[in-house]
């Protein structure tokens, strides 16, 4: 199991409202959210950003995650000798605020 460096489990980590003034706010207002993380392989395809779009959207649609329910999107690349190696990370909730 991977620990914060609080010592909650990484898969717990709380995330806050979407406001700035929400995340500067004492954390009593805070939810839980899922998260995961996707990468291309590590082949000749690495450095394909579109590709890693494609398979972003295929796993929102595989889980069934609606865009109202998405907090955060995170893309990076790893420069390796091969060039850069995209991968994302995505941040949803279905308990957080509603839209109105």
């Amino acid at each position: 199991m991977i620990l914060t460096p609080r010592g909650m489990p990484a898969s717990l980590v709380g995330c806050v409202g979407l406001l700035a003034s929400e995340m500067m706010s004492p954390m009593t207002d805070q939810w839980s959210c899922s998260h995961f993380s996707i990468a291309n392989p590590r082949d000749d395809r690495a450095s394909d950003l579109p590709e890693l779009l494609r398979r972003l959207a295929a796993e929102f649609e595989r889980r069934d995650i609606k865009a109202t329910e998405i907090l955060d999107v995170t893309i990076a690349n790893e420069i390796t000798e091969d060039g850069p190696w995209w991968s994302a990370t995505v941040y949803w909730s279905t308990d957080g605020p509603k839209a109105k």
